[in-house]
């Protein structure tokens, strides 16, 4: 197991309390993700187009303060995400007999892609730069979807900033595709954008999961829905002995 060593490298003190905390990041090329204020501010960068796998990730813990005592405790740190993770699927309507689809694209808009986060009282805030950017998705076939296929396709799947203030103003969810009945020859075009700002799930919050379902049918419908992410993780160490003077 992990152990937690004494901070002067000799001996804790077991007249004193120690403050214990953690966090934990991933910086994928082309983002770009600075550390201050000993992990509790940061500064990071989204890369501006989509690409899987493609965002930087920042992970925080609470605070701990624990005297080392004779028992030498259990030192528990969960993680946590500073950032919302994002899906998008699209979702064949219940009850629509076989089509096919073709030249789907899914396109979100006006994202903010820099920001400034402070985390203060168990809270992040954020404080968006003027960087933003547009994540796409384009030129997806789906030869046959039938009442007895998987009704759910995940299009995009990726890590957002949380948006400030609470609001997603100005962030656009477009799909366009082209919807052929199964038996018929002439495809229709089908196109529709949101406001997301003023669609279910219009809160993006730091450790949260946002989900959209775009649901196709011969026509296009669009719901979503919060979690949340929970996936940060957790570390375990124990305070060890003092060890002796020298």
């Amino acid at each position: 197991g992990n152990v937690w060593l004494p901070p002067d490298g000799k001996k804790w003190d077991d007249a004193k309390t120690y403050t214990f905390y953690g966090y934990a990041y991933t910086v994928p090329s082309g983002t770009t993700l600075n550390i201050y204020d000993s992990g509790h501010r940061i500064e990071v960068l989204q890369p501006a187009s989509y690409s899987d796998g493609m965002c930087a990730d920042y992970l925080l813990s609470d605070q701990l303060v624990l005297s080392p005592s004779k028992v030498h405790p259990l030192v528990p740190i969960a993680l946590k995400h500073a950032m919302s993770k994002i899906k998008i699927n699209v979702v064949r309507a219940i009850g629509m007999s076989s089509f096919a689809i073709s030249d789907l694209s899914v396109t979100l808009s006006n994202i903010i892609t820099g920001a400034s986060l402070t985390y203060t009282g168990g809270t992040w805030s954020t404080i968006p730069t003027m960087n933003t950017g547009t994540y796409s998705k384009e030129g997806i076939s789906i030869e046959t979807v039938s009442p007895a296929a998987k009704t759910e396709i995940n299009i995009m799947d990726f890590i957002a900033i949380p948006a400030p203030n609470s609001t997603l103003k100005g962030y656009t969810l477009s799909i366009t595709y082209k919807y052929t009945p199964i038996g018929e020859d002439t495809p229709t075009t089908f196109s529709k954008s949101f406001n997301l700002g003023e669609a279910d799930a219009n809160n993006w919050q730091s450790g949260h999961l946002i989900t959209y379902n775009l649901i196709i049918d011969n026509g296009i419908h669009l719901r979503g829905s919060i979690a949340d992410w929970g996936d940060g993780g957790d570390i375990e160490g124990t305070i060890l002995p003092p060890l002796p003077a020298e």
